[in-house]
């Protein structure tokens, strides 16, 4: 078990550290934001802890947050594509 358990945390952190030298400072972010979000979901399915009312609203804040993130980018890289577009047009 305590094998088991150390490779898990190992290949974690490898993941992890892979991920941020591939990523920007947002998406690392992002990531960081959801990670409250699972370990409540992850102590209700687990654990059988019921989630109280901060802990509701402190979690659709971050996914509201999380979601806004999203479309700012999305419309980001459509202002850019059309630019981009207008530009080669021309």
């Amino acid at each position: 078990m305590l094998v088991y358990s150390g490779l898990i945390v190992v290949f974690g952190q490898l993941c992890w550290f892979s991920a941020l030298k591939t990523s920007s400072a947002a998406e690392i972010s992002l990531a960081n934001s959801f990670t409250s979000i699972a370990g409540i979901l992850f102590a209700y399915l687990l654990l059988g802890e019921i989630p109280t009312t901060a802990q509701y609203i402190g979690g659709a804040i971050v996914i509201l947050g999380i979601f806004l993130s999203q479309v700012g980018n999305l419309r980001k890289s459509h202002v850019k594509t059309s630019t981009t577009e207008k530009i080669s047009t021309e």
